[in-house]
């Protein structure tokens, strides 16, 4: 008999949390029912998750909190889930409040708290402390995950480390011809419009680049969010017509054969599912030199200085006149990927679920 695992999460927009889990469930039921809770909307992704059930919470606030976690309790005992998987820091924090003792739960972290939920309000470092017990379960995208949340809460019990995938559509599409010297250079950028991918960053580097090359140079950024009135001034202010805002696109496997090179500009990340996408499709990526940009993709990638959009411009200038590296880059990029696949995923994740299930 198959046994139960329902999972919460913030909501099911386009995001790197929010894509994953709507990607491994759909391969990942031989063992499992799968029940899917989200606090709020919005729903773009409720399509992909036909198959399930799904509960949507209308957790809008602090003021519905409560009544949130009373709604969510009601369902766990209508489901009666041997397992308990939650998503990013709010879904955890209610799914702690809701659970009945006997049901462990495994929460995964996808960011360094340092830098995402604790460095924002005040109270959620207290908040994690003060709920986080023995039968609660991290799981980590990455060791610098990891070591962040030891750094700041402690690791009160079993933990695992399991690195995200890239979806075997990017992998179908990764034989790339060769790049030559290019006339026109298209660069791509993915992730929503929020302070942490710091697209302001790339604005300023884009205005660093040489008059005899700017109209040869072109990103697409896809993404929403709060920042997006932010970087329209910015781009207007600074007269930057090479740099355009594409909003959200549910096919970005079918996007990335369009683009010669990858870039991200991010101040922090935990494990950046679109990265590894990018190199699984065979594209060069030029990224932040951040802690999981280098454990991620090692030596595969070009790093630039985050704080100095002139070194950015340079290594876009770099990369333009020199097909060789960004051939060099891809192969290698490609060849790091293939770590990453998400049968591996899966056979791990399993493994974590037995366990638990089991204990």
């Amino acid at each position: 008999m198959k046994k139960t695992i329902l999972h919460i999460i913030e909501s099911l927009s386009i995001g790197g949390a929010e894509v994953l889990i709507t990607k491994y469930l759909n391969s990942f039921t031989d063992y499992y029912s799968h029940v899917v809770v989200y606090m709020l909307g919005p729903d773009t992704l409720l399509s992909n998750l036909n198959n399930f059930k799904v509960y949507c919470l209308g957790c809008g606030g602090k003021v519905s909190f409560v009544s949130a976690a009373y709604r969510l309790s009601k369902i766990i005992q209508q489901e009666k889930p041997n397992l308990i998987h939650s998503h990013l820091y709010w879904p955890t924090l209610l799914a702690r409040l809701a659970k009945p003792k006997r049901v462990p739960l495994l929460f995964s972290v996808h960011n360094p708290l340092s830098h995402d939920a604790f460095n924002h309000n005040a109270y959620t470092l207290y908040l994690e402390r003060l709920t986080y017990c023995k039968s609660h379960y991290p799981l980590f995208v990455s060791d610098c995950v990891k070591n962040d949340y030891a750094d700041y809460v402690g690791l009160k019990s079993q933990h695992f480390v399991l690195e995200n995938f890239a979806d075997d559509l990017f992998f179908e599409n990764s034989i790339k011809p060769e790049q030559t010297q290019n006339s026109y250079l298209k660069f791509i950028s993915v992730g929503n419009l929020k302070e942490q991918k710091n697209y302001s960053y790339l604005v300023e580097a884009f205005a660093y680049l040489p008059d005899s090359i700017k109209s040869k140079l072109h990103l697409d950024i896809y993404g929403e969010g709060p920042c997006r009135s932010m970087l329209e001034r910015l781009l207007h202010d600074k007269q930057i017509k090479n740099i355009s805002l594409k909003g959200q696109d549910v096919n970005f496997h079918k996007r990335l054969n369009d683009y010669d090179v990858f870039i991200m500009s991010s101040k922090f990340e935990g494990f950046s599912l679109a990265v590894v996408e990018a190199m699984a499709s065979g594209l060069p990526c030029l990224l932040s030199d951040v802690a999981a940009f280098r454990s991620q993709a090692k030596s595969s990638a070009l790093y630039f200085d985050l704080t100095s959009p002139k070194d950015c411009a340079c290594k876009i200038e770099e990369l333009f006149r020199n097909p060789e590296k960004r051939n060099a880059l891809a192969k290698a990029g490609l060849e790091r990927a293939i770590l990453f696949t998400k049968q591996i995923y899966i056979d791990q994740l399993h493994q974590i679920y037995q366990t638990l299930i089991s204990e």
